[in-house]
């Protein structure tokens, strides 16, 4: 059954005068209800008051078009299922809506003017690459309980999920093609439900001053934030559970709520002309973290400027790099600053962490960070004409490790006062000393390059070590 609706009263007046007769005792904020007992279209071109009863097993399935937007203020209850197509919007106000059937959004936007507008059932997404279904949040302060499930084809175009306003979700979102979320500047979205992508992307575009909070698990083999100039907002990861295969940032802030919510991740970064250039920062907020690795895929396209890239926290605590599970090397700009202390705990004894210059404007790449550096198993490879850390106090290398130091013109440890070299030091042809003067070392094995000698202090690994 069609029925027409244009400035909220229903033209087909016969089927609304039969359904008020037989059900006249059905009452909906304060108007009888129109019941629906069959699956019905109706098409709304302005705002309506109408209120429906949907019967179980039922569909009522409201067409608003392209370019219009529709503001539906009546109840909606009963059993059966909300069904929104054509491109334009409808917004539901009603705050007492029942719809445990759930809405399926097929085409266009359902917009929540009022808490509980949504119903308390499962709102189901079809996305795609043109035509896309999209659920837009707009009550500020409001939480929603409903679970959200997106199918179809991901696509880099279409948001699928917008909180323009400070908005809290509990239900949890499962989107095995992926999905895309964004906020607006100033405002915070909340999601305490998991989020499942399976293989597939979570994207979030956090605006300018504003943020995404992620207090449940994230499942995503891809987790991509910002893409634009003005993402540059913040993003929280709360929750040890969550599974990440890698994320890439363009300029979004992100913090680490908890010990390993990046769990064996990688980070990649891209800072390239015409996106965004630099303002990558992971804060760790005092968790020890471990990663995989840190790679940058595009910081010198242009006139990009990576420079304000970087990993740091205010409190103490270790980030572990666990490789690759065979031979490959990464490398990166990032730069370790605050209290974070680097360990390079490869799984394969064959994989290269390198550290360059963080970006192909001639910035100094100066790692400040007051932690230790240890190399437990892999090679960390320092490379460039400006990379140094200039104020790690410890550097270890452990047995079948090595400290790769290929950089030209930089004394790269300054203020290390204590090398401990169980592994292998290697220093490249054209670098200069590692060490500052009052260095104390001690090492077992060591290829200097052009560096004649090691300082005076240096003391010979023993099978008894020497505490320096």
């Amino acid at each position: 059954m069609r029925t027409h609706v244009k400035g909220g009263r229903a033209l087909a007046g016969f089927a609304k005068f039969f359904f008020a007769l037989a059900f006249s005792s059905c009452l909906c904020g304060g108007a009888f209800a129109t019941p629906v007992t069959a699956d019905t279209t109706v098409t709304l071109s302005s705002d309506s008051s109408e209120s429906y009863e949907i019967s179980s097993g039922v569909t009522l399935t409201i067409e608003v078009a392209s370019g219009d937007t529709a503001v539906l203020s009546g109840a909606i209850t009963g059993a059966g299922t909300l069904r929104k197509t054509g491109l334009g919007t409808l917004a539901l106000s009603y705050p007492g809506n029942v719809i445990p059937g759930g809405i399926d959004i097929a085409e266009g936007t359902v917009r929540a003017d009022a808490a509980g507008a949504l119903g308390d059932g499962e709102l189901r997404i079809v996305q795609g690459e043109t035509v896309k279904g999209n659920v837009t949040f707009n009550v500020a302060g409001a939480t929603f309980f409903n679970p959200i499930t997106v199918t179809g084809t991901y696509s880099k175009a279409p948001y699928v999920i917008s909180a323009p306003v400070t908005t809290t979700l509990k239900g949890a979102i499962t989107a095995l093609n992926g999905v895309r979320a964004e906020n607006a500047a100033g405002s915070t979205l909340t999601i305490d439900g998991d989020v499942n992508t399976g293989s597939k992307t979570f994207y979030l575009r956090p605006i300018k001053n504003g943020s995404h909070v992620l207090n449940g698990k994230v499942t995503a083999n891809f987790l991509e934030l910002g893409s634009a100039a003005s993402a540059t907002g913040d993003v929280y990861l709360n929750n040890p559970s969550n599974s990440i295969a890698y994320f890439r940032t363009y300029q979004p802030t992100v913090h680490c709520g908890d010990t390993n919510v990046l769990r064996g991740a990688y980070w990649t970064i891209q800072a390239t002309a015409g996106r965004a250039s630099g303002g990558h920062v992971l804060d760790l907020h005092g968790h020890d973290q471990t990663m995989s690795y840190l790679v940058a895929e595009q910081y010198t396209s242009g006139n990009a400027n990576a420079n304000s890239t970087f990993i740091t926290s205010d409190h103490p605590c270790v980030l572990t790099l666990t490789g690759t599970s065979s031979a490959s090397t990464k490398t990166t700009g990032h730069k370790i600053n605050g209290a974070v202390a680097l360990d390079l705990n490869a799984t394969s004894a064959k994989f290269v962490q390198v550290f360059t210059d963080c970006d192909n404007k001639g910035n100094a790449t100066t790692h400040n960070t007051t932690g230790a550096i240890a190399v437990s198993r892999g090679t960390l490879r320092i490379t460039g004409s400006t990379t140094s850390f200039s104020a790690v106090p410890q550097v270890m290398v452990a047995p079948n490790a090595t400290l790769d130091i290929a950089t030209s013109g930089q004394t790269v440890f300054s203020a290390a006062p204590r090398f401990i070299v169980n592994g292998t030091l290697t220093v490249g042809a054209d670098a200069l000393s590692p060490f500052s003067t009052d260095a104390s070392v001690r090492y077992s094995r060591s290829r200097l390059g052009r560096m004649r000698s090691l300082p005076s202090t240096t003391i010979p690994f023993s099978a008894s070590p020497v505490c320096v």
